[in-house]
């Protein structure tokens, strides 16, 4: 279960990492701005904080555990920070909604890396 997990999360990111960085418009459009843009985050909560389980409950499957780890505690972290802060969670918003294809290009970058370290990574 632990690896199949692992395998699944580290291509979705490293997909979705590829197309920040070479289709930022249609991410920016079709993922980000529909994503972001729910009048209720709440009801969002729940996706990171279960990824963030199940990332903690895989991190045995992978030669970088730490970094599973640490990735699963920042998306707990995220789904609470959404639920106990969701006024600094709409500012965080705002700026991604209002941000430069730099920025997305960068981020995709980014989780392409993290995509990588955790494909690279399972047992």
């Amino acid at each position: 279960m632990g690896k199949l997990f692992l395998y699944l999360i580290s291509i979705f990111w490293i997909i979705i990492g590829a197309l920040s960085v070479f289709a930022t418009d249609l991410v920016r459009k079709k993922f980000f701005n529909r994503l972001l843009k729910k009048k209720d985050m709440k009801k969002l909560a729940p996706i990171p904080i279960a990824i963030g389980i199940l990332l903690f409950l895989s991190a045995s499957a992978n030669n970088h555990a730490i970094i599973v780890i640490l990735i699963g505690i920042l998306a707990i972290a995220k789904g609470v920070m959404i639920i106990v802060a969701e006024d600094k969670m709409q500012k965080i918003t705002d700026w991604w909604l209002k941000s430069k294809d730099n920025a997305y290009k960068i981020w995709g970058v980014v989780i392409i890396l993290l995509g990588s370290v955790v494909l690279m990574g399972i047992k």
